[in-house]
């Protein structure tokens, strides 16, 4: 029972908390955890999906939820790489670009790879290498919060000073 002056936030877990039970680790519903990691994912594949519609680029995930990545990384790249509904009831990719797990050796690898080919340049005997496979990816970051922020406020600085 709730006291009143106490919110249902007052008595959740944190997410280090819910990955333990999710590993089962804990004590807890396993089943619940494992599905609140899983909506995590789709949420910020979501969210990140919109950015990433603007900017070509790497999307990092940091802090200490980036430790239960094994968790919420799949369904975040299944959302970005999902399919959308336009106003005229035709499907389209999400992203131009395909999202890669970079945790994932196996997709690691297909990301690194791409699709290289060899082709003639037009109007010319010369040959060169193509990568059609426009992609992105996402991994998480090995250093702490502190370490990043520490990072990023060094290469500001160094920017601004050239």
């Amino acid at each position: 029972m709730l006291k009143r002056d106490m919110s249902p936030v007052d008595y959740s877990q944190d997410p280090k908390e819910i990955g333990a039970i999710a590993h089962g680790n804990s004590k807890g519903s396993q089943a619940a955890a494992v599905e609140a990691y899983r909506r995590l994912g789709e949420v910020v594949g979501d969210a990140l999906g919109n950015g990433l519609t603007l900017i070509d680029g790497l999307a990092v995930i940091g802090g200490g939820l980036s430790e239960g990545h094994q968790l919420f990384l799949p369904a975040l790249v299944a959302e970005l790489n999902s399919t959308y509904t336009g106003p005229n009831g035709k499907p389209f990719q999400r992203l131009a670009s395909r999202a890669f797990n970079l945790e994932d050796p196996v997709k690691r690898e297909k990301f690194l790879k791409g699709d290289a080919r060899e082709i003639v340049v037009p109007g010319s005997s010369r040959k060169i290498q193509y990568d059609p496979l426009q992609r992105v990816g996402l991994g998480t970051s090995r250093l702490g919060t502190s370490e990043a922020v520490a990072i990023g406020a060094y290469a500001l600085a160094l920017n601004k000073l050239s």
